[in-house]
């Protein structure tokens, strides 16, 4: 602080008329400005401020005080938690919650599957006899073989590969001699013209397959 400085000292008064003594806060130690130069100058400042917190309570009090509301808190809050788990222990002894509410474990229930539960059966396929078929008929030969089995053989592995293209049409397995040799022509029918048969052959030679559109005499 400067010469011209002062010390301002604020005089609190409490509300009240009644009896302004009694309710009056303790006085406000008044300073002379000349000691408080002079101190300033000197560099005494033991009773400057001995003079200055005269009546201030010590701050060792003021921890005792803290300790005293954090030791009162303390033992709420214990005794909150400890009444609160004595509500679940009371809770965990009632009659049917002593066991976990978890479901238990259902033993795997194997499904019995019976024979006449799938089918399994591929549909019968019959063949058109082909001494009935008319003149004209619009037919697809998809091979020719040494025997009517390996002919109905070589059918059910053309109805995996082109299912889409034979659902629809009837087989017909021909007997045919030539050169003294016997075999078996495998033919599909159900063309509604030439022009059908041989979009059909088109679609199966694509996959390299043997098909060709004929027309019976």
């Amino acid at each position: 602080l400067e010469a011209e400085d002062h010390v301002v000292p604020v005089a609190m008064v409490a509300a009240g008329t009644q009896d302004a003594a009694a309710t009056r806060l303790p006085d406000t130690p008044v300073l002379n400005p000349d000691e408080v130069t002079a101190a300033l100058e000197s560099g005494n400042m033991d009773d400057l401020v001995a003079q200055l917190t005269a009546g201030v309570a010590p701050i060792s009090d003021l921890s005792e005080d803290v300790e005293k509301v954090v030791a009162t808190v303390t033992e709420t809050v214990v005794a909150e938690v400890t009444a609160a788990e004595r509500q679940v222990a009371a809770l965990l002894d009632a009659p049917g919650v002593r066991q976990s509410a978890r479901p238990r474990i259902r033993p795997a229930v194997r499904a019995v599957v019976t024979p006449a539960a799938l089918s399994t059966d591929a549909p019968v396929i019959e063949d058109i006899d082909p001494e009935s078929l008319p003149a004209g008929t619009r037919l697809a030969q998809l091979g020719a073989f040494d025997s009517p089995e390996v002919a109905r053989q070589q059918w059910d592995q053309l109805m995996t590969r082109f299912d889409a293209y034979l659902a629809d049409k009837k087989r017909i397995v021909q007997k045919a001699r030539s050169g003294g040799r016997v075999f078996y022509r495998l033919r599909a029918m159900g063309f509604e013209d030439i022009a059908d048969a041989r979009r059909f052959c088109s679609a199966l030679v694509a996959e390299n397959q043997d098909c060709i559109p004929v027309v019976t005499r």
